[in-house]
């Protein structure tokens, strides 16, 4: 009986402890200042990851993430702008996707709360806490993939360095994957070419959508500049079929924000991954076309659009 009493009494204590412990060392020790030269940021989910390559844009740090939705940027890029007050510029990537669903899933769904939260656990206010449990009241179930989240944490910045990068907290990572050979094979005509109604999309995340908001105005009360920005996919890129819908949201809801809209960038499909991801080929020529864009003053000038429109239409003569 002693024994069981000591074993509970030691799970119950020194585990919280060391848990404790591992998410207080990842707040201290991860390392979220970029170079000084670096003052224009990007956010988003895994598309900007895949896309701009910070080797070759000399002006941009990037914090794009796999299934990252506009709730965990939020909070993500708090501690990143009081790190890097030169970062005076805020890309968020603002594509179709916005008017799916499943974003929420990607917020409180089982398999992304852990791992979100084993990254942003001391980042992550009581409003967004009390949204998740609201949201997933098991979320105490849990706790498991959540220690393992926290724990790689620890263990990349031990092995890695401190740099937010090197921790998995965002940042530019190649693909050197190319699935599209097999992904086309699959793709039947109508879904080539069968465009549905602009009502024909699924239903949005509203709490994604909200957060969107949140973003914006937190950029601007500390005088940061903010674009919404669209990454090119593959042409066939299931989200496309909902365009309309798409350009209406825009100008329904965030028309006061510029939208820097690179969709029609040409690519060949060696260049991407899969139809939504560049791969290691294709970023690599799009981030250096971007790189041009920007020290040729994208954004500084009057019509952005435009002046992206027309050296998009110099690459197809």
């Amino acid at each position: 009986m002693s024994r069981f009493i000591i074993k509970s009494f030691l799970f119950l204590t020194v585990i919280p402890i060391v848990v404790a412990f591992s998410v207080l060392y990842n707040y201290w020790m991860v390392d979220w200042k970029v170079d000084a030269k670096k003052d224009v940021a990007v956010i988003g989910t895994s598309v900007p990851t895949y896309s701009y390559n910070v080797r070759l844009i000399g002006r941009l740090a990037n914090l794009g993430m796999d299934a990252e939705t506009y709730f965990y940027n939020y909070y993500k890029l708090q501690p990143f702008l009081k790190k890097n007050p030169q970062v005076k510029t805020l890309l968020i990537e603002f594509d179709n996707r916005v008017l799916e669903g499943r974003m929420n899933d990607w917020i409180w769904g089982d398999r992304w709360l852990p791992d979100k939260v084993g990254k942003y656990a001391l980042y992550i206010d009581g409003a967004g806490y009390r949204l998740l449990l609201k949201q997933n009241p098991k979320t105490y179930k849990l706790m498991v993939p959540f220690i393992k989240s926290t724990f790689k944490i620890s263990l990349k910045t031990l092995i890695r360095g401190r740099f937010y990068t090197n921790a998995g907290l965002g940042g530019y990572y190649p693909r050197y994957q190319n699935n599209m050979k097999r992904i086309l094979s699959k793709l039947s005509e109508e879904e080539k070419t069968g465009f549905p109604k602009q009502e024909d999309y699924r239903e949005m995340s509203q709490v994604n959508i909200d957060y969107l908001h949140k973003l914006i105005k937190f950029c601007k009360l500390h005088n940061v500049k903010v674009f919404l920005l669209r990454t090119p996919m593959h042409k066939w890129y299931e989200g496309y079929k909902y365009e309309d819908a798409f350009q209406q949201f825009y100008k329904d809801n965030f028309a006061g924000v510029e939208f820097l809209d690179f969709k029609n960038f040409p690519m060949d499909d060696s260049e991407f991954s899969d139809l939504s991801h560049m791969n290691y080929k294709g970023s690599e020529r799009y981030s250096k076309w971007f790189n041009s864009l920007l020290n040729d003053g994208l954004l500084e000038r009057k019509n952005k659009q435009e002046f992206i429109d027309n050296h998009i239409a110099l690459l197809k003569k």
